[in-house]
């Protein structure tokens, strides 16, 4: 009975190993000009030697200075306890261009839910034109999946915040996705910055306090990030 229930022990250990070697975190920005970059953690253009924490710092399009951190599991949550959190400054060139761009954060195999688990979504910063954030479940469990909107909301310029709530069910692995997009009308030298997160809170209160302290923590990693990209 002992060896049963070892050789048990040891084989759903290796699929939880398993399932957490293929959920990697992934970045995209895409530019309303065509550029467009992925970032896999761990990949050539990842700026951090960290598992679970994807950075991307460079220029892309007429948007001269990209800082933008994405961060999953093991850093933040697991597959039981879902959280993601994107945090960017974004900074449009001299030249005046107006534009876009598109920032997604994604992550797969996440475990499956309860019927009526419950996901919310906060985001905050300051932003130099409009702002739109959107959440996507996606039951298919495929990278940058937007099978489902789960929250959407739209902010103008200067400072904004505001949250969002649904309710899912999930019988299978799946994917989640937080994906930002900043509009600047072509001033020089417009700047946005935010820091955006998802998870699934229990008891609500915990997802009030988490943001309170990534915006804390990305904002000190954000300070880094720019002294390293300034020399």
């Amino acid at each position: 009975m002992d060896s049963k229930i070892t050789r048990t022990f040891f084989t759903l250990a290796a699929l939880v190993v398993a399932a957490q070697a293929h959920a990697i975190p992934q970045l995209r920005l895409t530019t309303s000009s065509g550029a467009s970059v992925i970032v896999t953690d761990g990949g050539a253009n990842d700026s951090s030697a960290i598992d679970g924490l994807v950075l991307f710092a460079g220029a892309l399009g007429d948007w001269n200075i990209n800082v933008t951190t994405g961060v999953s599991r093991p850093v933040l949550g697991s597959e039981l306890l879902p959280m993601l959190d994107l945090n960017s400054f974004n900074m449009t060139s001299s030249n005046g261009t107006a534009g876009s761009i598109t920032l997604e954060l994604t992550d797969t195999s996440f475990a499956a839910q309860p019927n009526g688990a419950h996901y919310g979504a906060a985001i905050g910063g300051t932003a130099a034109g409009s702002v739109s954030f959107r959440t996507f479940f996606d039951a298919a469990n495929q990278a940058f999946g937007q099978g489902l909107e789960l929250t959407s909301a739209t902010y103008g310029s200067g400072a904004f915040s505001g949250t969002g709530w649904n309710e899912i069910s999930a019988a299978n692995p799946f994917s989640l996705t937080l994906l930002v997009t900043l509009t600047h009308d072509g001033r020089p030298y417009q700047a946005s910055s935010f820091d955006a997160a998802v998870q699934v809170p229990e008891p609500a209160s915990l997802l009030l306090v988490s943001f309170g302290l990534l915006g804390l923590g990305f904002a000190m990693h954000r300070r880094r990030a720019f002294t390293k990209v300034r020399n």
